[in-house]
């Protein structure tokens, strides 16, 4: 189980005696420290693995810190307290000083809990970007981001509330996420996202778990359409199932108060619409579409020849899995091609009314050897160059869906 590290910085202000409460007003510890009921209120139940990290300048230290460690030990924490020396801050270079002291007190793997209430203003931005930046170099966690809000507190009774500002922590995590997805096609931060950070954004209402299970399902099927298409299951991706499953499941999610994920769901769904229409041929020209965007480009050629041979087996009628007439189909191409003299069999006759299927077979012929090519690795006489293949996908991509739908209405 990872070690849990409360971070804060103490800053050198008149800090006045509030009763800081969390969720109940009743439940509450009056202190001029916010830390301290935070510790108190939320984490109560930590043990002597765990840590608490006070950050201080040599001002804030002389005016308040042997204030906090006297009130810190009245509370009978079995966790330790650790006071740490920082810098001002007030050039650039003492700044990035500050973010290296605090970076190197957080452990590895460790669950952090963040408390942004006092010290300079720019303290607490630099904080939240540390901890973005930990959570890369050091896998760490972020439990909680708290701030003792004294000035919303209830003047009558001096009580002032304890924010939970963690959801801001998550949507930077589903941002990221989001943009790996529709960038890079890959649902892996999503997946890890969706099961624990998702109803702290969701409006709080009964319909929270229902708008939640729907994201996750629609996580799910969207993992499943990515698989077919990095393992290039044609068919599937023909049908155009999961990516409809996507949208249905995204279209559910009705209860998305969240300002900022609102936004990012609609990406998922703009990303995944062009897949969704069903038994469209299209679609595996989207799916190639999808290829080059996503750096799958040795997916992207196989999608592209054999959704050339979809395409002659639904101008001929022919099923898109009758093996005997996709192979004939493929050699007649070669031979139309001039790569093959085999005389054309009886099943290739299908072909001879196909609209510009000269020039569908030289393209065809193109793509073969560009596909063998990075499926034999590149171990042949004359081998392609690594950055040849992006641009003569897409070319490709353009020429085949010009000869194909040319002269066909949209």
């Amino acid at each position: 189980m990872s070690n849990k590290v409360f971070i804060s910085i103490l800053g050198t202000g008149n800090y006045n005696k509030c009763k800081y409460f969390f969720d109940n007003p009743d439940v509450h510890l009056e202190t001029r420290y916010a830390q301290l009921a935070t510790l108190q209120l939320l984490y109560n139940n930590w043990s002597n693995d765990d840590k608490v990290l006070i950050f201080t300048t040599p001002q804030a230290k002389e005016k308040h810190y042997d204030l906090l460690e006297d009130e810190f030990k009245q509370l009978n924490k079995e966790s330790e307290l650790i006071r740490v020396d920082i810098d001002k801050g007030l050039n650039p270079g003492s700044q990035w000083d500050i973010f290296e002291k605090i970076l190197e007190n957080i452990p590895p793997e460790s669950e952090l809990y963040i408390d942004i209430t006092h010290s300079f203003r720019y303290l607490p931005m630099l904080v939240l970007v540390l901890a973005n930046y930990a959570k890369a170099l050091k896998n760490i966690e972020i439990g909680k981001i708290t701030y003792g809000n004294w000035e919303a507190r209830n003047e009558n009774n001096n009580t002032a509330p304890i924010t939970d500002l963690t959801s801001l922590s998550y949507v930077q995590d589903w941002a990221v996420a989001v943009n790996d997805f529709t960038e890079f096609g890959n649902v892996k931060k999503l997946q890890a996202l969706a099961s624990k950070t998702l109803k702290p954004l969701l409006s709080k209402s009964a319909n929270d778990d229902k708008s939640a299970n729907h994201l996750e399902n629609a996580i799910i099927s969207l993992e499943q359409l990515t698989e077919e298409i990095q393992t290039c299951r044609l068919q599937s991706i023909y049908e155009g199932s999961k990516a409809t499953e996507v949208i249905i499941s995204l279209n559910k999610v009705n209860n998305v108060d969240s300002k900022p994920l609102a936004p990012l769901i609609g990406m998922m769904s703009e990303k995944t619409q062009e897949l969704s229409e069903e038994n469209n041929l299209d679609n595996g020209f989207k799916a190639v579409e999808w290829c080059i965007d996503n750096g799958m480009l040795q997916q992207g050629y196989t999608i592209l020849q054999e959704n050339i041979i979809n395409y002659l087996c639904v101008e001929t009628k022919v099923g898109l899995t009758n093996r005997e007439f996709r192979e004939d189909y493929s050699a007649a191409l070669n031979i139309i091609s001039g790569k093959n003299k085999t005389p054309i069999s009886k099943n290739m006759q299908n072909l001879k009314n196909v609209d510009s299927i000269e020039m569908l077979a030289k393209e065809y012929r193109n793509i073969a050897n560009i596909r063998n090519d990075i499926n034999h690795a590149g171990m042949r006489k004359n081998a392609c160059g690594a950055k040849k293949f992006k641009p003569t996908l897409q070319k490709s991509l353009g020429k085949i869906k010009d000869i194909i739908y040319a002269g066909k209405p949209d």
